[in-house]
């Protein structure tokens, strides 16, 4: 399908359009990765806060809230894994593209 068909049936631009399908792709397969990243120091520094506390250096305060920090960026990875596997359903589906092989 040629770009112009595509803007039409979307309401976009041609040249909008070209240049989502340069764009998107990078951010896509950027999002899940900063989001581990995140979960990964997050993980780190619970890791370090539990050591600290065993040793009698840390506080409970410090480990709890390390905890929850950990908490908090696994359930963001899962989100933003979330709305990356929904963005690219939409993308297919907008340009044209979505059939069941997409889904899999």
């Amino acid at each position: 399908m040629s770009n112009s068909k595509i803007a039409r049936r979307v309401g976009f631009g041609a040249a909008y359009v070209h240049s989502l399908r340069m764009s998107v792709p990078w951010v896509i397969s950027f999002r899940p990765s900063v989001a581990t990243i995140r979960s990964m120091l997050a993980f780190s520094s619970a890791m370090t806060c539990r050591s600290r506390y065993e040793k009698g250096v840390g506080s409970i305060i410090e480990l709890l809230s390390a905890q929850s920090a950990l908490a908090n960026a696994r359930q963001r990875r899962v989100e933003s894994l979330l709305d990356w596997r929904t963005a690219r359903l939409q993308l297919a589906a907008s340009l044209g593209r979505l059939n069941l092989l997409a889904l899999q």
